[in-house]
């Protein structure tokens, strides 16, 4: 039981659990995890932030609840500046101002080297999918941000744009939320190719093309173009990894 909620708390593999287990094994069994009451608590205090911030300033909580879907350990403020444009937010003081309420709060993190990096930690996350639920925006939420990152995405160029403002939010996403972001993204596998391999990534291309292969074999057929067009994306992510 302790090795599953450190697995899902921390976003481990199991392989990296063991290794982690066999390097530090006092540590990690005697590291505290919240129990399932101090959970709630948590989320419940977050909540009524939430909800204040929500009758006095309605698009920080908009902006935060986009952030909710993002890899909260790599935000920058050029990111939440270009999400919040996609949601047609498009005052840089409004912006900014939504910025500083929520590092306020301590909803957002800043790092102490660089005023241009944040975080948001995991249960601040949480309780804000679980707000929204209460609320029924969860799906808005979701799709506006998967949008945001299709957009992104389909601008990258070969050697021209490497995505440096959310290649880790789109890996996030992809971890999270495959099925979905399979049936988005099922015709871009060139597009994930470069914008993976031009950095380096070349396991987490294939991965993702992996899943994309296998949705677009049930969905269309194993000789299907665009099936066809996957594998060969990703015999190339191969090949990049082989030199």
């Amino acid at each position: 039981n302790q090795a599953i909620l450190y697995i899902n708390n921390n976003g481990v593999s199991l392989q990296e659990y063991l290794d982690l287990f066999r390097s530090h094994p006092i540590e990690i069994l005697e590291e505290g995890i919240p129990t399932e009451a101090e959970t709630k608590s948590a989320i419940t205090s977050i909540n009524l932030v939430l909800n204040k911030i929500e009758t006095s300033n309605e698009k920080s909580l908009e902006i935060l609840h986009h952030l909710s879907y993002c890899d909260g350990q790599h935000i920058t403020k050029t990111f939440i500046h270009c999400l919040s444009k996609h949601l047609k937010i498009n005052d840089e003081y409004v912006i900014n101002r939504a910025i500083r309420l929520l590092v306020s709060y301590s909803l957002l993190d800043r790092f102490d080297d660089d005023n241009d990096r944040y975080a948001m930690h995991e249960m601040t996350q949480l309780a804000c999918k679980s707000y929204q639920k209460s609320k029924e925006i969860t799906e808005i939420c979701k799709e506006n941000f998967v949008d945001f990152l299709r957009l992104q995405l389909k601008d990258v160029k070969e050697h021209a744009d490497d995505g440096k403002q959310f290649y880790n939010h789109f890996l996030h996403m992809f971890r999270i939320n495959k099925s979905k972001m399979c049936e988005v993204f099922h015709q871009q596998g060139w597009n994930i190719q470069l914008f993976l391999s031009n950095k380096g990534f070349f396991q987490e291309a294939i991965n993702i093309l992996d899943a994309i292969q296998n949705y677009n074999t049930k969905s269309y057929g194993a000789e299907n173009e665009i099936t066809l067009s996957t594998k060969h994306n990703r015999a190339n992510c191969l090949g990049g990894m082989g030199k």
